[in-house]
């Protein structure tokens, strides 16, 4: 199984379109992780443990995502709780302890964040992503649920994301995305 780690970055802020033809140039049995430019895996084994969670649940979800510390969505958070947390040793000590805890062991949810989502190149194919939305994360989930496809989130997989990092309200600042 080939794994293909990507981080694309749209100048012109179209990132659907971005996303659709940096994965077009992939070959077409592979596995896609696609992460935003401000996330950080803190475990030295992440490469190992994303093969371990494709390898366990390949057959189950459409698209997979992690655990972080910074999102909208309170139900991707370590603990529900958005962190204001700068200290990079707490978070490795917490991407450890889900790593050592729940390795490769993913729940199913109804919907992920885009800040990582590992997919095959067959769901995408399925399902590409829209171009010119901030909604392309959630309209890809969608996408695949009413194909009949689960979402899932690894729960031993934890990534920091930066995620507005010093904007008074991250959530609702989107300046750099429009």
């Amino acid at each position: 199984m080939k794994i293909h780690y990507i981080t694309p970055f749209a100048t012109d802020k179209n990132i659907g379109r971005e996303y659709n033809a940096r994965i077009e140039e992939l070959p077409d049995d592979c596995w896609i992780v696609l992460r935003d430019g401000d996330t950080l895996f803190l475990t030295p084994n992440w490469g190992a443990q994303i093969e371990a969670i494709i390898q366990r649940h390949k057959d189950s979800f459409g698209v997979i995502s992690c655990v972080t510390n910074r999102l909208r969505g309170l139900h991707q958070l370590h603990n529900h709780t958005f962190s204001e947390c700068g200290d990079i040793s707490k978070h490795v000590n917490i991407a450890n302890a889900l790593q050592e805890d729940y390795f490769d062991e993913v729940q199913s949810t109804d919907s992920i964040a885009g800040l990582c989502m590992i997919f095959s190149k067959e769901t995408w194919k399925a399902h590409p992503f829209k171009e010119n939305t901030l909604k392309f994360d959630s309209l890809f989930c969608s996408a695949i649920r009413k194909a009949g496809g689960k979402i899932g989130i690894a729960k031993g997989l934890y990534l920091f994301h930066l995620y507005r990092w010093g904007k008074e309200h991250p959530a609702d600042y989107i300046d750099h995305l429009i």
